[in-house]
């Protein structure tokens, strides 16, 4: 396999621009700079449990297990997300 050269004309490769995911029965949605929290046991009629000031430039966020990895454009916040 040979080496790729990369140029300021070159796309990014790889990354998530995710905006939202749902765990369990639980909505999470980051913005610029808070993860919100909904619960959504009942579909039809969604409640906001809380939310959380992260920091700026939140752009994405994934789940794993018990926990959500937020990134941002100098940092992953990583969260327990086992109690909402």
């Amino acid at each position: 396999m040979s080496p790729t050269t990369f140029t300021k004309s070159s796309p990014g490769i790889g990354g998530s621009s995710a905006r939202f995911t749902i765990s369990n029965n639980t909505l999470y949605i980051v913005d610029e700079s808070k993860l919100n929290v909904y619960d959504i046991s009942t579909p039809a009629n969604p409640n906001k449990v809380t939310d959380k000031t992260l920091g700026w430039s939140i752009q994405t966020i994934f789940p794993y297990k018990d926990h959500l990895f937020i990134g941002s454009n100098s940092a992953v916040y990583i969260y327990d997300n086992s109690n909402p």
